[in-house]
């Protein structure tokens, strides 16, 4: 293999937290944290093994930490990956072993760009490894192993939703496969996040359906499995950018793991939806400003031009006078009748429930009045075009900058301070 060095990336993260919504908007249900196209994907090709029987949701500090090693450590292993430059390291976690193949679930951001990827099964040797699918927006990874140990399990991966306390731990290789087979323990901190980073130079990107943990993370984790205490999978770790000497860090929800890898196995790519706006979260100061009798779900605040909603929904078209809102735009209450309070519910739902080209129905306030608006959704590019320079990103593709208020002053960008952050828009 020859020696490899550790690349780190500075990534700042930016988290929106927020729950799902309860009760109804004009005849809209909430979300109900299962995805209705579950039992397809268990069908498709690549399927993890059943979750194991018992309480996949234990709570407390009840865990037998050896035990959940136990089953866990003949899954997880080891991910190093090169090209002509650099090399590094992440972990990985056998999701099926079929035919004499084993695939193994990662990060996009443990294989982009590599030339030479290779996978550690424990104290196996190391074998040559291929990527049969990637996928920048959830930031999951697929790489198939020929020929595995006979000893490699294929995890199983939990269908229920975690809950803020549960006991949880994360089983990988950190500090780029240094210290192999690690266990660190901690709990479900918080559920549907949303998390910001700038995954690729200029092009900052939002993943949703995130579990929030404190369970220990260093470079190397990324694409470790976390689980609850009996070994299944919860979430696959993918971030504690800019956030780890706090204790917290992202994993990738089962849901998403779920819908998302079987696709990977099966073609290679996963297509997501494209609502072709973007939006901001209606709280107290956009209700106060726009003098909403809500205050909340999500205020379109700029439309792609040519894209999906162009023409159907109303964009903010300024800044407010006084305050740095967004003024007069629609607001989007609920899709398909599931109600939206926020953006962790548009986004989740969008990558969860729907595909390119799809219509939804869109329950939007515009003007006083409740109304409904059709959209025929479009599709993510696989890795959009960057920013040019004095442009921002809207719906991942490049627009000029429009976000001035109308007295002339600039409004709060993606560069700014945290608090700024928390009032800018985020693409859908």
């Amino acid at each position: 293999m020859g020696n490899r060095v550790l690349a780190g990336v500075l990534v700042l993260a930016l988290v929106s937290a927020g729950g799902v919504g309860v009760g109804t908007v004009g005849g809209a249900t909430d979300r109900s944290g299962e995805h209705a196209r579950t039992a397809e994907s268990g069908s498709d090709a690549g399927r993890a093994a059943e979750p194991i029987a018992g309480n996949l949701g234990r709570q407390g500090t009840d865990c037998n930490y050896t035990t959940t090693f136990g089953a866990a450590e003949r899954s997880v292993v080891s991910v190093s990956a090169e090209n002509e430059s650099y090399g590094w390291g992440g972990s990985g976690w056998v999701y099926s072993v079929e035919n004499g193949t084993a695939y193994v679930v990662t990060n996009w951001h443990v294989t982009h760009n590599a030339t030479d990827v290779d996978v550690q099964f424990g104290e196996q040797g190391w074998r040559n490894a291929t990527v049969v699918g990637s996928d920048l927006w959830t930031d999951l990874a697929v790489v198939a192993v020929e020929n595995p140990p006979s000893t490699a399990r294929a995890l199983p991966v939990v269908e229920s939703s975690p809950r803020r306390g549960q006991s949880v731990a994360l089983v990988g290789t950190p500090f780029r496969n240094d210290w192999e087979a690690s266990i660190t323990r901690g709990i479900v901190s918080g559920e549907d996040r949303l998390v910001t980073v700038e995954a690729l130079p200029g092009l900052n990107v939002t993943w949703a359906d995130m579990i929030q943990t404190d369970a220990a993370a260093n470079p190397g984790n990324s694409g470790g499995p976390l689980l609850n205490c009996e070994g299944a999978v919860l979430g696959v770790l993918n971030s504690g950018w800019g956030f780890t000497n706090a204790g917290v860090n992202f994993a990738i929800s089962a849901r998403v793991v779920r819908e998302v890898v079987p696709a990977l196995v099966a073609n290679g790519s996963y297509p997501h939806s494209s609502l072709g706006a973007d939006v901001a979260n209606v709280g107290p100061d956009i209700a106060e400003a726009n003098d909403l009798p809500v205050s909340t779900g999500v205020m379109v605040t700029a439309v792609e031009p040519g894209g999906p909603s162009d023409g159907k929904l109303r964009e903010a078209p300024a800044f407010h006078l006084t305050e740095y809102v967004p003024y007069d735009g629609d607001v989007v209450l609920a899709v398909d009748g599931t109600r939206i309070s926020d953006r962790e519910d548009l986004l989740s739902y969008l990558l969860l429930e729907t595909r390119p080209n799809e219509t939804v129905s869109l329950t939007v306030l515009r003007n006083g009045e409740n109304r409904t608006v059709e959209v025929t959704l479009g599709e993510r590019p696989a890795i959009p075009p960057r920013p040019t320079e004095n442009a921002t990103v809207t719906n991942q593709t490049t627009t000029p900058d429009r976000t001035t208020a109308p007295n002339g002053t600039t409004a709060p960008s993606e560069t700014t301070t945290v608090r700024e952050r928390e009032r800018t828009a985020t693409p859908s």
